[in-house]
């Protein structure tokens, strides 16, 4: 049982920041390049195209691997 929340919350984001302190560059390229590429781009706001476009580039993502996720889907 935790009887501190705050304190469990405050090691849990310092844990973290560790973690994501840790990640080597290819490791973060690679996260980086799950998200843009995961559904949950599909809950981005749309109108500041095409920022993930060239935050894609910036990571040296390949932008044709996102611009298919970012089209929507046709039914």
């Amino acid at each position: 049982m935790i009887r501190d929340l705050a304190a469990y919350e405050a090691l849990r984001v310092a844990d973290e920041h560790r973690r994501l302190r840790e990640l080597t560059d290819e490791s973060a390229i690679e996260l980086a390049e799950a998200l843009l590429t995961s559904s949950l781009m599909d809950f981005v706001d749309r109108r500041h195209d095409p920022r993930p476009l060239d935050l894609a580039r910036s990571l040296g993502i390949a932008p044709g691997r996102l611009i298919r996720r970012l089209k929507p889907a046709t039914p």
